[in-house]
């Protein structure tokens, strides 16, 4: 999982309380999907520890919601980087393992939207539809060494994550001028990251765009 240093202490604490409850083995590891050499120290830390790695889940994901001509182009590439190119990372990772081992399984989790196409969502559709071909393709060239692909794809979830929730609360925490194309960049915890001045303008006075973070990946 993502440990920033404001937010992921509470989260591991969180993680540690639910193995001690359930009695399960569950081991915190630090891992930024983001980062190639944080995948790869992830991993590395799990194969010193248990010698082998049998799952992999692809769970990072990045939700955009309004006008998609109101996003830049810098933040389609934000969210490709999160929904999709972050699984190349993580798999270019713990492949090499999968493979000496000769079986292992990559779980990846899409979205019904990346087969039923809906509006104001749309960097998040192409986002997706672009993770879930990745995983299609990349599930054919593994399959020879034993690997074995699994795509999830979920309906809409209104509660038990943090996306909804956080998109709602946090549409009107600033305003904008008329005139203006906002795009609304939001962390896990609601904090504003980027500055609205760097929006482009554009024609809708009452436009607002915001996208909300989740990068968390599970390996077991």
């Amino acid at each position: 999982m993502r440990l920033n240093a404001e937010h992921g202490p509470a989260h591991a604490e969180e993680a540690r309380q639910l193995a001690a409850r359930e009695n399960v083995d569950l081991r915190v590891v630090e891992l930024d999907v983001l980062s190639e050499a944080s995948c790869r120290a992830a991993v590395d830390q799990v194969l010193g520890e248990q010698g082998r790695i049998d799952v992999v889940v692809n769970n990072a994901g990045m939700l955009m919601v309004g006008v998609t001509e109101a996003f830049v182009p810098e933040q389609l590439t934000r969210i490709f980087d999160t929904n999709a190119i972050s699984w190349l990372r993580v798999n270019r990772a713990v492949l090499p393992a999968m493979r000496r081992q000769g079986r292992g399984v990559l779980v990846y989790v899409s979205s019904t939207t990346a087969h039923i196409f809906e509006p104001f969502i749309g960097p998040y559709v192409a986002s997706k539809a672009a993770g879930e071909a990745l995983a299609e393709a990349m599930g054919l060239e593994v399959s020879r060494s034993g690997i074995e692909t699994v795509i999830v794809v979920p309906g809409a979830f209104t509660s038990g994550t943090e996306h909804f929730a956080h998109a709602q609360d946090n549409l009107g925490c600033w305003s904008h001028k008329p005139g203006q194309t906002v795009a609304r960049n939001v962390d896990n915890a609601g904090n504003q990251i980027t500055d609205p001045q760097h929006c482009d303008r554009g024609p809708y006075s009452d436009l607002c765009g915001f996208m909300v973070t989740k990068r968390t990946n599970t390996i077991s």
